[in-house]
């Protein structure tokens, strides 16, 4: 299963709808980034989307503590066009996916799911395939926000069960 609409929504709105990735600024020191103030994506704005910190294949849940919301070119390395960064350069959560979408862009219709088998094969042998070095201060801040809208009656949205 995978985070339903409500959740997502919940978690951007929890967040702000900023990334709450921890940039640092000249004029304003650590501070959070807007998606419509994104420079990486040429002045042009960048999507907003919702980060498992721990990635569901490895036992991460759909629950609020788990989940943050990052800006597309930071999570997948998805600019705004068909620009890519470059994540020699740039942080990117799941830099595996620069190299996907340019092989998919190139005709590679298995792209996604080469990767997906690649991470699967990395998970059993007990390695990570994101990059962890934001991981903790990911948690803390998801723990963070979250304990302050519960404290304000925020509940978080259950999965509607099949029947």
């Amino acid at each position: 299963m995978s985070l339903t609409e409500r959740m997502r929504t919940w978690i951007i709105k929890r967040d702000e709808g900023t990334s709450q990735l921890r940039h640092y600024s000249e004029t304003k020191g650590f501070c959070k980034r807007d998606p419509k103030d994104c420079k990486d994506c040429n002045g042009q704005g960048c999507g907003l989307q919702v980060h498992h910190i721990d990635p569901r294949r490895n036992g991460g849940g759909d629950v609020p503590d788990n989940l943050l919301t990052l800006l597309q070119c930071e999570h997948n390395g998805k600019k705004t066009g068909k620009k890519m960064a470059d994540p020699k350069k740039e942080f990117v959560v799941h830099p595996d996916m620069v190299e996907v979408f340019e092989n998919y862009r190139k005709g590679d219709k298995r792209a996604f799911q080469k990767m997906s088998e690649e991470r699967n094969k990395k998970m059993a042998n007990g390695e990570t395939y994101w990059n962890t070095d934001h991981d903790q201060e990911m948690l803390e801040t998801a723990t963070e926000r979250t304990n302050n809208v519960i404290s304000l009656g925020w509940i978080w949205p259950k999965k509607k069960n099949k029947h």
